[in-house]
């Protein structure tokens, strides 16, 4: 399975079209939308990961970038799968892509919303995640890279 790392500016808006349609988003909605996903690129040293189909369709991303408040942190802030493809291991190698990615780091991060998103927790919990904190309805998880 192929892992590609957005290159382009097409190809950040073509990742974000597919996020949009899993995720029921507008394209230009602020908070997850294009505006946020390109400031967060040029901003917070902003990465994409995904997998296309035979047909070059997106089947699956994650997009990393630097975590806000702590040092040698990469936070994973949204990752998704088309539904066609789901159960199909693409996000399982996209995890483990960012892990390898970014074993320069201390920790990978990632936040979830168990009620909207149920299978995330075990499905972080199987791949070494931890969970560090819950705010409200968001739970906080950490991956320590190195051991710790």
């Amino acid at each position: 399975m192929l892992v590609r790392t957005a290159a382009s500016a097409a190809d950040v808006e073509r990742v974000c079209a597919t996020s949009s349609a899993i995720f029921g988003t507008d394209v230009e909605d602020e908070t997850h939308g294009l505006p946020a996903w390109r400031s967060r690129v040029e901003t917070m040293g902003g990465r994409i990961y995904f997998v296309e189909g035979s047909d070059g369709a997106v089947l699956g991303f994650v997009f990393v970038h630097d975590h806000a408040t702590r040092p040698k942190t990469t936070h994973i802030w949204i990752a998704g799968t088309h539904p066609s493809a789901r159960r199909s291991g693409i996000m399982r190698h996209l995890f483990q892509h960012c892990r390898n990615e970014c074993a320069s780091q201390d920790f990978l991060t990632v936040n979830t919303y168990p009620d909207k998103f149920p299978n995330m927790p075990p499905f972080l919990a199987v791949l070494g995640y931890n969970r560090i904190d819950i705010e409200g309805d968001k739970h906080c998880y950490a991956l320590a890279l190195h051991g710790e």
